[in-house]
């Protein structure tokens, strides 16, 4: 979730949760967590494209039960993003990113593409997909922007 406070200050929240039953390709029943708060600035190019930074504060845990016991781990570190927003047509928005992490001294670039159709000017659907170091996501999401 994303806000802008004032013209160009962007407030960032973002959640993630997956549960597995064969986490890390192996036979592991596991939970994974992530939280990142981030703020940012947003210049606007054009009219229908931005260009935007984002530094985030990041908490992820991993919990796993195996057949010797459960475990956890908890991390916390920081992010930077930096993409073009741009839309692409009165209904097609497209973003593409490039994003580092950090986490208990282990990092991570990741590039990132996404795009959102809007049926109205509030609601809108999208497909992302994003390609780092050790891991590929793909994302369907639902926006509502007010």
């Amino acid at each position: 979730m994303s806000t802008l406070i004032g013209e160009n200050i962007i407030l960032d929240l973002t959640y993630f949760y997956i549960s597995e039953d064969n986490i890390f390709n192996e036979n592991i029943d596991g939970k994974i967590t992530s939280a990142s708060l981030g703020i940012g600035y947003r210049y606007g190019a054009t009219d229908s494209t931005d260009v935007f930074i984002i530094a985030s504060y990041l908490y992820g845990e991993i919990e796993t039960k195996e057949a010797n016991g459960r475990s956890s781990v908890d991390d916390n570190g920081y992010g930077i993003n930096l993409g073009v927003r741009s839309m692409l047509s009165k209904s097609f928005e497209g973003t593409i990113t490039l994003g580092y992490v950090e986490i208990d001294n282990e990092s991570e670039t990741a590039i990132g593409i996404s795009t959102y159709y809007y049926f109205t000017k509030v609601f809108a659907v999208g497909v992302s997909y994003s390609v780092a170091d050790d891991v590929d996501q793909y994302g369907i999401g639902i926006r509502a922007s007010f």
